[in-house]
């Protein structure tokens, strides 16, 4: 059956939860295992490296940027990451989006850790954290593509949205017969086609992707990088929420985020162990050079992200300003970092974490 949909009216008749088809057929349950295998595979990870806890954050800020690009807020990697280290107001608007929006993947994180239901309650706070806009739009709304021709126009009026979204909120926290990874692929078009924000449907939806799967006890912490994959996957990504709202294409968008879901959790995996590897070279090249400046409080702050500064030392106890200001000079000097100016602030620069940080895992991968 093909949806009455019009893409210049007010999807207004946008199905509820679950579809009407079988969401779990053989082809989309064998896919399920493959992806569930590496979900735990990374969470067993998680469980297993203490440390991971300890990238959380650059985890989070990497994908955010992803989630952003996607919807077309680029900026550089780097810019980013002397923004979050310096303490000064950040001007640049796409920077402060970014920010705001790894904030609210660790605030949601939060909240989901003391009370696991995600409630309407919690999408308005993700649209307060992430929008200038925030709360339920008003007024109707049409959605382009790459040549500024619409492709959809999402349902109008406070008592459509509110009762989709009440819908949605029954399914995400009741629903039980459902494998949460096919469920979380029906959530996140379902919040895509409702549409209920102003402005950051699309980096809501696709952060509720880690919200959802630390909800259900399958990641202990909020690092899937998720949106990286979506990323490179754009044009199909985007083709395959429009055959559902289109013709009802349920299996074939199931199956292609259940295949991104497999590919994020390797990605992820590789991206964790390739860091502890470098922290742990990093440790003990310090350990050697300096044994009596060395410490695992010190390198952990060290070991924060690409950038550190003289404060982040003496705020974790390391040092006195004169102490810590002379480990940074020694370690500038002994080419382990570079010395930059951020505002008035100056902060040194790990080059190789940085090229980390910004190293491009999905380079060799067939997106066709």
């Amino acid at each position: 059956m093909t949806l009455k949909f019009n893409k210049d009216l007010p999807h207004n008749a946008l199905p509820v939860l679950p579809p009407s088809i079988d969401i779990q057929s053989k082809k989309i349950l064998k896919r399920t295992i493959n992806a569930s295998r590496e979900i735990a595979h990374l969470n067993a990870f998680l469980q297993y490296e203490k440390q991971s806890n300890y990238f959380t954050e650059l985890n989070t800020l990497r994908e955010a940027l992803a989630n952003s690009y996607i919807d077309g807020i680029t900026i550089e990697k780097d810019i980013v990451l002397r923004a979050l280290i310096a303490d000064f107001m950040v001007k640049n608007q796409r920077t402060r989006d970014v920010l705001n929006l790894q904030a609210a993947i660790i605030k949601c994180f939060e909240i989901l850790k003391s009370r696991p239901f995600v409630s309407r309650d919690l999408l308005l706070t993700l649209s307060e954290e992430i929008s200038n806009k925030p709360g339920i739009r008003s007024g109707t709304i049409k959605l382009t593509n790459d040549l500024n021709q619409i492709i959809y126009t999402p349902p109008v009026g406070d008592k459509p949205i509110t009762e989709l979204l009440s819908n949605l909120e029954r399914f995400i926290n009741l629903e039980k017969s459902i494998d949460p990874l096919i469920k979380i692929a029906l959530i996140h078009y379902q919040l895509l086609a409702i549409h209920p924000f102003s402005r950051g449907n699309g980096r809501i939806s696709r952060l509720l992707i880690n919200l959802y799967l630390q909800m259900e006890g399958l990641l202990q912490l909020p690092v899937l990088q998720m949106s990286e994959v979506l990323l490179k996957r754009k044009h199909q990504y985007f083709n395959c929420l429009n055959e559902v709202t289109i013709a009802e294409k349920w299996e074939e968008w199931v199956l292609f985020f259940l295949e991104t879901v497999e590919i994020a959790a390797r990605l992820t995996l590789n991206q964790l162990k390739d860091l502890l590897e470098m922290k742990k070279s990093f440790g003990e090249k310090l350990k050697k050079m300096f044994p009596k400046m060395y410490s695992e409080e010190l390198l952990d702050i060290l070991f924060k992200q690409p950038y550190v500064k003289r404060q982040l030392l003496i705020d974790a106890g390391i040092g006195t300003p004169k102490t810590v200001g002379n480990y940074l000079i020694i370690l500038e000097k002994a080419g382990i970092f570079t010395s930059r100016k951020v505002g008035k602030e100056k902060v040194y620069l790990n080059k190789n974490y940085l090229d980390l940080f910004k190293k491009d895992w999905l380079k060799d991968f067939d997106y066709s």
